[in-house]
């Protein structure tokens, strides 16, 4: 139960990786976002947002990775006890919740710059191009 609460809470919402997918996203929606929105002061604000969006991302998969760090600290310390897990879970819920609050209005603030068209045709490109660089690795 207690390793189930920890992989939700500390390794599920962003990916395992350094990145993160939420960032890898949004570093590959950049350049298709740019072509899709023809309009110069929309596709500013739109790409301003998902900067922001970044930001937020970058810093919730910081915070979940110090997180963890505190989590392992705490079982490879002898005498925890489940006061000091549930501070760091109360903690760590609290900041996750902020995060995910101003991520969400980064991604929102996005969407009200762009049509439905432009971002079907932006997150198309950028998967296409995810999985172009993806194939190219392999």
């Amino acid at each position: 139960m207690l390793l189930a609460l920890l992989v939700v809470l500390f390794g599920g919402a962003f990916g395992s990786d350094t990145q993160g997918v939420g960032a890898l996203m949004a570093r590959h929606l950049e350049a298709p976002l740019r072509a899709a929105v023809a309009d110069e002061a929309r596709r500013a604000e739109a790409l301003l947002a998902l900067g922001q969006a970044r930001d937020g991302i970058d810093a919730l998969n910081k915070a979940v990775r110090k997180d963890t760090a505190e989590v392992e600290k705490l079982i490879r310390r002898y005498d925890s006890t489940a006061q000091d897990f549930d501070r760091l879970m109360d903690a760590a819920l609290a900041r996750r919740q902020a995060q995910m609050e101003r991520i969400w209005a980064h991604r929102s603030a996005l969407l009200s710059r762009v049509t439905r068209e432009e971002w079907d045709q932006a997150m198309a490109a950028a998967k296409a191009a995810r999985g172009a660089r993806e194939a190219a690795s392999r």
